[in-house]
């Protein structure tokens, strides 16, 4: 859509001096990271032949050493080609040619000799669609560049953020035997992304995110991962609901840094995380409250579930994180905590926001290395059971939650002074762990 409308774009690696990356070119081309075609496979029982079709790629040893084969159930993301092509026109040679090398690699690991542990493994599934890594990067206002990423750079209009290492590949993949399959440039912590860099400069009214922000390819190579993509795609998804409710005609010109802040606060509300930015909701009725609990630890207070915070932070996520918890914790199950007001409030709206682990890994993957450090359940941390109480009178009552992030709309506000949380369960540690509670009116 923004290739059809007109909106400004580049392809391929920028020079050195045009952004002053140490990591770009000594002159710019028009060469990308390249795409991969996967496959997965299992094991039997009884040996499990291969024949490869005549027209596969046909690899030495020497091909690979670079690139170590180490497992058979998941492979290989450096099995990597087309950046020297055109990855969007070009994109059927290049299938071809993925498709070629996947097999190639897979006739290496059964028939060279190289790999006699994987005389009983199959191929269970071959990719049909190359797994692009990048084509074009549309420009916005501003270009994220190297230099704010290795800095931590907190922009004043940040909607997301990111922390992969500069990972950056080379064009031709497996072609290039002599380079390894990626370069990875560390960060020292987390980086934001601006929303300058996700709408339009010249095209009014379109927002894009994921891997075709504005930014160099020396910056793309961090914010190109598929979370980092996520964060984006919520941060333009609640920018454009807000800017279409206010019936604006210029993105650019809605988010004045009033309507910045309203961007970031909602952001908030819904569980993203911005860098250094807490809950400052004026709405919020929980901000006015005061907290108190049945126990708390000695880190775990009360009162850090009204801190603005939904998350630990620890200091290796920059020099703005001070390290603390920002979660209520009891010493016990069951326990309760409680916010007060006051005068009586009108609640229609309550928010929870529960301990589900995010300093643990959980992810889909294929790859057994991967799963076996993923707990493929409810977090223990996770709240399983609770109720929630106005002035005494339960309204609400969970017995199976599985989310970090619950939301509770009651069907006619309720007038009251208390609002308490009762913890009943959780899904495997012995005491409870809250790091908000938000309450509305209607």
């Amino acid at each position: 859509m923004g290739f059809e409308a007109g909106a400004d774009f580049r392809v391929g690696r920028e020079a050195a001096t045009e952004f002053n990356e140490d990591l770009g070119l000594a002159a710019s081309d028009h060469q990308t990271l390249g795409s991969s075609i996967m496959l997965t496979a299992r094991k039997y029982e009884s040996p499990q032949p291969f024949v490869a079709p005549l027209w596969v790629r046909r690899f030495e040893k020497s091909e690979f050493k670079l690139r170590p084969i180490d497992s058979y159930e998941y492979g290989y993301w450096w099995a990597e080609w087309g950046g020297q092509l055109d990855t969007i026109k070009d994109n059927a040679v290049i299938r071809h040619e993925l498709l070629r090398i996947a097999l190639g690699i897979w006739d290496y690991v059964k028939n060279s000799g190289e790999h006699p542990g994987s005389s009983h493994w199959a191929l269970d599934w071959v990719g049909a669609v190359p797994g692009k890594r990048e084509s074009r990067r549309f420009l916005g206002p501003h270009v994220l560049k190297q230099g704010v990423l290795l800095q931590g750079t907190r922009f004043e209009d940040a909607v997301a953020y990111g922390g992969w290492p500069l990972d950056l590949h080379p064009p031709s993949g497996i072609d290039a035997v002599e380079e390894a399959p990626c370069r990875h440039i560390h960060l020292d912590g987390l980086y934001t992304i601006p929303l300058r860099c996700l709408y339009s400069r010249n095209v009014r009214n379109l927002f894009f995110a994921g891997r075709n922000i504005s930014a160099t390819h020396v910056a793309f190579a961090s914010t190109r991962v598929m979370a980092t993509c996520a964060v984006m795609g919520q941060a333009v998804g609640t920018a454009a609901a807000l800017a279409s409710a206010a019936r604006s005609r210029e993105i650019a010109a809605h988010f004045i840094p009033a309507e910045m802040m309203r961007l970031q606060q909602r952001l908030l509300r819904d569980d993203a995380f911005l860098l250094d930015i807490k809950n400052s909701d004026p709405r919020d009725l929980a901000r006015q409250a005061t907290v108190s609990a049945s126990t708390q630890s000695k880190e775990g207070a009360a009162a850090q579930v009204t801190d603005g915070v939904t998350r630990p932070l620890p200091s290796r996520l920059g020099s703005w994180a001070d390290d603390g918890l920002h979660r209520w914790a009891s010493t016990a199950l069951p326990a309760w905590i409680e916010l007060t007001w006051l005068a009586s409030q009108q609640i229609q709206e309550i928010h929870f926001t529960f301990d589900s682990g995010l300093e643990r890994e959980l992810t889909l993957s294929a790859h057994d290395a991967t799963n076996d450090k993923v707990v493929r359940a409810p977090q223990p941390e996770l709240v399983q059971a609770y109720e929630i109480l106005l002035d005494d009178v339960v309204v609400c009552s969970v017995s199976q939650n599985l989310l970090r992030k619950r939301i509770h709309r009651l069907e006619n506000p309720v007038t009251a002074s208390r609002l308490r949380l009762r913890v009943l369960a959780t899904h495997g540690i012995d005491h409870a762990r809250v790091f908000e509670i938000r309450a509305y009116a209607p």
